[in-house]
């Protein structure tokens, strides 16, 4: 078996194989995204599910090519990762996630749980005002879930290739 670093790009070591290991590497790269997507819908913050649930894994392959790719397609997933600017977003959005946010379970006297409805209507809509001022004058917080699954899934394939290593 043979794996050389050959150098890299933006700080990304580049491995050249030979033939007989180009199996196992397709292997590991699989493994790799397999982590990394777990560790993304673990780590996705969750209202109504749809950003965890849009999080998706697929992979490409040609003659002397091999790539795994993690994909999220909820459009609102890069602001989630990223954070925003100052900025007036759409007030029926946040509506519906402080709808969602504000239902709790209850016990009951027969020690069942049930949900309870949380805001509804105007009094949903005056917070979601309020919750959109805010994000007017200051912009939204990162909730980073993408890039700290990329960091553990690059930490594994590299013990992983060291592990390859006769």
């Amino acid at each position: 078996m043979k794996i050389v670093v050959s150098g890299d790009v933006n700080g990304q070591k580049i491995y050249e194989l030979e033939e007989e290991v180009w199996d196992e590497v397709v292997e590991l790269i699989k493994e790799t995204i397999f982590v990394v997507h777990k560790e993304a819908v673990e780590r996705a913050p969750v209202a109504t599910g749809i950003l965890r649930e849009s999080i998706h894994f697929d992979f490409e392959e040609k003659e002397d090519f091999f790539r795994g790719l993690v994909k999220v397609g909820a459009h609102y997933g890069p602001y989630v990762e990223f954070g925003t600017r100052p900025h007036m977003p759409p007030v029926e959005p946040i509506q519906k996630w402080v709808e969602v946010k504000s239902r709790r379970f209850v016990r009951t006297k027969s020690g069942k749980q049930r949900w309870i409805k949380g805001k509804q209507g105007k009094e949903a809509r005056s917070i979601a005002w309020a919750i959109a001022m805010t994000i007017k004058k200051k912009g939204t917080k990162e909730h980073p879930y993408l890039r700290p699954a990329w960091e553990k899934g690059l930490a594994f394939f590299e013990r992983r290739l060291q592990e390859m290593k006769p």
